[in-house]
């Protein structure tokens, strides 16, 4: 009985976990086209191999391609902004430079990126 009982709690955690697994991210919003020395926040939304999806922006790294075109400011990270200077995740800062930059976020080995576009015009 204690063998029957042992694997079906087994199966319980392992079914809990494979579909708790994060399969995706997507970033919201999607290949923006912003002026120079601008501020803006992104939003990551993961999404799980159950089929449930929720907002993993303040648990997430993020990552620019080109820091002279848009400097990414992961959670915690000092940022030249906010009251407390300290990123919560998501944020960018784009540069005085016209360019165009790929914004990635990263969960443990799930990513998903956007092309940000700056342009004085």
């Amino acid at each position: 009985m204690k063998t029957k009982n042992i694997f079906i709690l087994m199966s319980f955690f392992i079914s809990s976990f494979v579909y708790c697994q994060l399969v995706s991210i997507k970033i919201i919003s999607d290949n923006p086209v912003l002026p120079q020395s601008t501020l803006y926040s992104f939003k990551a939304i993961g999404v799980f191999a159950d089929g449930h999806s929720e907002n993993i922006t303040t648990v997430s790294n993020w990552s620019s391609s080109n820091s002279a075109i848009v400097q990414a400011y992961s959670p915690g990270q000092a940022a030249p902004f906010g009251s407390s200077g300290i990123a919560s995740g998501g944020e960018i800062i784009t540069g005085s430079l016209d360019g165009t930059a790929i914004i990635t976020v990263a969960n443990g080995v799930i990513s998903g990126s956007t092309i940000v576009t700056v342009s004085s015009d």
